[in-house]
């Protein structure tokens, strides 16, 4: 009965519903442009994605002040998001496993984390993938990419994760 509280049901003998809280961030470090993190979450059954685009040479672990060159929400539609999270839940993130021993100088670097009601977080991390190795990466690409592109209306936006798709196979 806690449990159940706890996470989202009803109350019993009453329509008011718990506040839901998820999130799933995507965290990309890309060579020759600047990094970015872009947190997908819900919260009242409303999607919603939050990006940080971080100014050359500032970015959360390396500086103490971040500075930004963009930042921003957008509304996501409740149809869309669905489809996105359909993706990420095929996804075993706890006993995801994909060893990549390639030596790089150069490419991007790729953390997606999973965030449960509790705080619990599971995450991925891969860098420069290529389609053929990278299955279960880049189906969480594809469905990243279909979903901010399909939502993203602001120039510089558009014109990041543009670039940021250049470090793919697209």
């Amino acid at each position: 009965m806690i449990l159940s509280t706890l996470v989202g049901c009803e109350f019993k003998g009453s329509k008011e519903k718990v506040n839901m809280y998820e999130q799933i961030c995507f965290e990309f470090y890309p060579s020759f442009i600047s990094s970015s993190e872009f947190i997908f979450e819900i919260k009242d059954e409303e999607p919603l994605l939050n990006y940080k685009i971080f100014s050359p040479n500032s970015f959360p672990g390396k500086n103490d002040t971040i500075a930004f060159l963009d930042e921003g929400k957008v509304n996501l539609s409740l149809n869309d998001y669905a489809e996105f999270k359909s993706v990420v839940e095929q996804i075993d993130f706890i006993n995801y496993n994909n060893e990549d021993k390639r030596l790089m100088l150069d490419g991007i670097s790729v953390r997606i984390s999973k965030i449960n009601v509790y705080g619990d977080t599971a995450k991925i991390e891969f860098r420069s993938p290529d389609r053929e190795g990278f299955k279960v990466e880049y189906s969480l690409m594809d469905a990243f990419f279909n979903l901010v592109e399909s939502s993203t209306k602001e120039r510089l936006q558009i014109e990041y994760v543009e670039a940021l798709k250049g470090y793919f196979d697209y």
